[in-house]
């Protein structure tokens, strides 16, 4: 049905003039009588006016306006159905968009492309918390107006060959989808940056980042990262905004921007994301706790130099009498019962509901918790029942601390450790001899100054002797060193009854979940590290902000959880089929003959619109489901993000009366982050 001006549709809206046309549906500028105002009127082609996916992705895109709330989204208001035309009414833009902006020559300047990446950041950054993926960002679906004002705007219906680019329909448009989506995996969050950063080079130069004659050629490109270096083309930008566009444009999702808040941070602060360390490293072969082949836990204690050393403290005389002495001959009558007798008390207390969890069974849970495992999948070592004993060697320097710090909260002294090189050579052997020499020394000393020989130089040589060999002791192989270790490299050698297959030998690779995790973790044990050295910050600050990592670490593991609940309820519906267009096809041909006296069957046209229903409301079930986990990943990268920014911040203000900022910013950014998480567990999700 072609419209032309002053066609009214429904008695409400007036028809001014075609705004612009693409491959599903024709935009009109119209006026609105009931609302007395302009919009604008997005008219499915008469063609696919009875094609189940092209109404789906009209739904899909009213379920978007009823998320996105942003002045910069450019969502619809309703879905009508007038004079047997599908229509969506949208708010009117006086712009135009940027692909015809950039062609009437004018590429934009630095702050226009800063004020393009905030806004359209923002917009994503809010969609993505609550589930919706734009999918299909490019210069067509970015508008702006005469004051350099942008907005996004197509939600959930995807352009397809509008303004002479390539299109794959369902897939995106060429050169500016991300290659992970042509790979065949599932679209995230950062799919929609990648996007993003492919807009932002073309508004910066005019040109498209992976040009090519062809759609092979443009992809080719794409999935190896051949591309003209922004720097060239514009040499004017800064080093900062140069860096933030080449990482969204990283073929690598792992590599890009973790969130879409982590963008506007990055070019509202004129610096450059930080770099994701990349997927995390797949586990090796182990054996199990119990010496069968093939099985592992997942050893995710980020590696380093760093130890946690750690001794009996407040709690040190209940440990006393429940210590386990193997291999010893320590056990006395009056241990033994008074052991009894706390045994018993221990019974009694869990009769009356008030047992409490040994502090060791807390402290390994601990150290399962920093290696991404459930509390209790790891046993208690021997080594743990010592008054003094390693409890993890050779971690990193965040993750030594943040144990010390939670065997401190226990009631042990507790200490991060760094292990310096070892001696080598002359310098190990005298380290080995630092003690009977520093009594030959002192002794030859004492024994000089009886006889009445002892001057300047045999004082002097004895101290400059004694400071050289206490230095060597020092640098020698420090005593703790000889203390015993609960938890070594292979955490699978304390893997609890029921965890031994946390990992298998066929899949050694972290599930997406427990990967997103753990990369929220590794940042936001760098943003406690950088709290606990902050030392302007006033106390009250630094609580503040510790309690916010730490519900921000809960948050983390919370929707990595999740994640792998969704994707296992995802391979449980049926991916989705391209029946339907043919079923509807069918269907009504043959309505159309049974209308015009023939002979058509009746329990086809019954079966065709079970079909077709089922086949709805299984299309249906299965977007509740990948929205949730969109919302899910989305949220969870936000974490990583948020981290790392809080972090440089941190680095950055180091007034203390700028902390009270810092701690009300990262407060919004968690309980934004929330807000969302409840809105999607009300179901209130959209792919």
């Amino acid at each position: 049905m072609a419209l032309t001006e002053g066609s009214v549709l429904g008695e409400r809206f007036e028809v001014r003039g075609v705004l612009g046309r693409g491959g599903m549906a024709t935009v009109y500028l119209a006026h609105d009588r009931v609302r007395n105002q302009r919009i604008a009127l997005k008219v499915l082609h008469p063609h696919l006016a009875d094609d189940p996916g092209s109404a789906r992705r009209l739904k899909r895109e009213i379920q978007a306006a009823n998320l996105v709330r942003h002045e910069a989204a450019l969502v619809a208001h309703e879905l009508h159905e007038l004079d047997g035309v599908q229509v969506l009414t949208l708010p009117f833009f006086p712009g135009e968009t940027l692909a015809e902006h950039v062609a009437a020559g004018s590429t934009l300047s630095e702050p226009e492309l800063r004020a393009l990446a905030t806004r359209v950041g923002e917009v994503l950054a809010q969609a993505h918390r609550v589930g919706v993926l734009h999918r299909d960002v490019t210069p067509n679906n970015v508008m702006i107006d005469s004051t350099g004002r942008s907005v996004l705007t197509d939600f959930g219906l995807a352009r397809v060959g509008e303004g002479g680019t390539k299109s794959t329909t369902a897939l995106g448009t060429v050169g500016y989808a991300a290659p992970e989506v042509y790979a065949g995996d599932r679209g995230d969050p950062r799919s929609d940056l990648y996007s993003l950063g492919a807009v932002l080079y073309f508004a910066a130069t005019g040109k498209e980042p992976f040009a090519s004659p062809t759609a092979m050629g443009a992809l080719q490109k794409q999935m190896s990262g051949e591309i003209t270096p922004l720097s060239e083309l514009r040499p004017d930008l800064s080093e900062d905004f140069v860096r933030t566009v080449e990482a969204l444009l990283h073929p690598d999702p792992n590599l890009r921007p973790q969130g879409a808040s982590d963008v506007v941070g990055a070019v509202s602060r004129h610096r450059a994301p930080e770099r994701s360390t990349g997927p995390l490293p797949r586990a090796p072969e182990a054996t199990s706790a119990k010496g069968s082949p093939g099985t592992a836990l997942q050893r995710a204690l980020p590696s380093g130099h760093w130890a946690v050393v750690v001794k009996d403290g407040d709690n040190e005389a209940r440990r006393k009498v429940v210590r386990v002495e193997i291999g010893r001959d320590g056990k006395t009558v009056e241990s033994m019962a008074f052991r009894s007798l706390l045994t018993l008390w221990d019974g009694l207390k869990e009769v009356l509901g008030v047992s409490d969890v040994p502090v060791e069974q807390q402290l390994a849970a601990a150290v399962a918790r920093v290696a991404s495992l459930p509390p209790e999948a790891l046993d208690l070592p021997n080594a743990m029942y010592e008054s003094e004993f390693r409890l993890v060697d050779g971690v990193s320097e965040a993750t030594a601390k943040r144990l010390a710090k939670e065997a401190k909260a226990l009631g042990f002294r507790a200490r991060a450790r760094e292990a310096r090189p070892a001696l080598t050579g002359w310098a190990a052997e005298a380290a080995k001899m630092r003690n009977p020499l520093i009594a030959m020394v002192w002794g030859l000393y004492i024994a000089a100054s009886v006889a009445g020989f002892a001057g300047g130089e045999v004082l002097g040589a004895a101290i400059v002797t004694t400071l050289l060999l206490a230095f060597l002791h020092d640098q020698g192989d420090p005593a703790w060193r000889a203390l015993p270790l609960a938890y070594g490299d292979d955490l699978n050698e304390h893997a609890a009854e029921g965890y031994e297959h946390v990992v298998t030998a066929e899949d050694h690779e972290l599930t997406r979940g427990e990967e997103l995790t753990r990369r929220a973790e590794v940042r936001l044990e760098a943003l406690s590290v950088a709290i606990d050295r902050a030392e302007h910050l006033p106390d009250p600050a630094v609580r503040d902000l510790r309690h916010l990592v730490i519900s921000l670490a809960e948050q983390a593991r919370v929707l990595g959880a999740e994640v792998d609940r969704l994707e296992a309820e995802l391979a449980d519906h049926a991916e989705p089929t391209q029946e339907a267009g043919w079923l509807a096809s069918r269907l009504q041909r043959l309505r159309t003959l049974q209308a015009e006296g023939e002979s058509v069957d009746p329990s086809e046209i019954a079966r065709l619109e079970q079909a077709l229903a089922a086949d709805a409301e299984a299309f249906e079930a299965r977007g509740r489901v990948e929205s949730a986990l969109t919302a899910a990943v989305a949220q969870l990268l936000e974490i990583a993000a948020i981290a790392s920014r809080t972090r440089l911040d941190l680095a950055a203000r180091i007034d203390d009366a700028r902390a009270p900022e810092l701690v009300a910013s990262l407060k919004r950014d968690a309980e934004a982050l929330d807000r969302a998480r409840r809105e999607v567990q009300r179901g209130r999700v959209v792919q």
